[in-house]
């Protein structure tokens, strides 16, 4: 098995992958840990190679299976393992797969609920909402130009290989504007100022929008024709984004059906 120079060439473009330049210029992206090469596996993504230390190889069997089935598999020194990471402790695996990005039409273009992503910028709120956006059963998630990248470290473990199933695309208000005009759904924003969400539509083309963490929904207020306020009947004045907008996509999606909450929200 081929060992990867802590000087290469190699290496090198993998480090440039830590930054979202990198990423858009190779299309690429590495995902770290043996959860992440699972679901990726599982999900039929076509892994283009993976990287792992010695002893990364010796404890995840599934190296070796990605191997027979002919993924290229190089071996990490423990210092280069070290480069690759944002976390303290490294599991000194990576797996190199491709971004699968989509067009904001072909999420649109899908009679249910879909998540936008009002330019928030903590990419464990977003991760989250990626993560729960696939388990409610969204149509896709539509990610606004200003925010986080979509292939930010973090948010990547935070969404838990739903990049490898869920459409994700980026956009404007402006392009999300003449997107609903080619594709009409509801768009609706979360605001404490909202109605309350049990009493809008559980069924048909909607497009939820939850806003910055600081900003709310700001320069995507204009598009959101009705607002939705989430009931909190305890003495909390407020929840993160991640927390409201995973509960508005359970109450609103497929889960949410047939079913209700009652009261009023919560901006971050």
């Amino acid at each position: 098995m081929e060992s990867l120079g802590r000087h290469s060439a190699e290496l090198r473009s993998l480090v440039a992958l830590a930054q979202p330049e990198g990423r858009a210029e190779r299309g690429l992206y590495l995902v770290e840990g043996p959860t992440l090469l699972e679901e990726a596996r599982r999900s039929g993504v076509a892994v283009a190679a993976i990287y792992a230390t010695e002893a990364a190889f010796s404890r995840e069997p599934q190296l070796a299976a990605a191997r027979a089935e002919g993924v290229p598999l190089k071996l990490l020194d423990e210092r280069s393992a070290q480069r690759l990471s944002d976390l303290e402790h490294p599991p000194g695996l990576f797996s190199l797969v491709p971004m699968l990005q989509c067009e904001p039409a072909s999420i649109l273009a899908r009679n249910g609920l879909a998540l936008l992503l009002a330019d928030l910028n903590d990419p464990g709120n977003a991760g989250t909402l990626l993560r729960a956006a696939e388990a409610f059963g969204a149509t896709g998630a539509l990610l606004g130009d200003l925010g986080v990248d979509p292939y930010h470290p973090k948010l990547v473990r935070a969404a838990m290989g739903a990049h490898f199933r869920l459409p994700i695309a980026r956009l404007s208000p402006p392009e999300l504007a003449a997107r609903l005009a080619e594709f009409p759904a509801r768009t609706i924003g979360l605001s404490a100022e909202g109605v309350p969400i049990a009493s809008l539509p559980h069924h048909g083309a909607r497009v939820l929008a939850v806003g910055n963490e600081r900003h709310g929904l700001g320069r995507w207020a204009p598009l959101c024709r009705e607002l939705a306020a989430i009931p909190m009947p305890g003495r909390a004045e407020s929840l993160n984004a991640g927390v409201a907008g995973a509960i508005a996509l359970y109450e609103l999606g497929a889960a949410g059906e047939g079913r209700g909450l009652t009261g009023g929200l919560s901006r971050e």
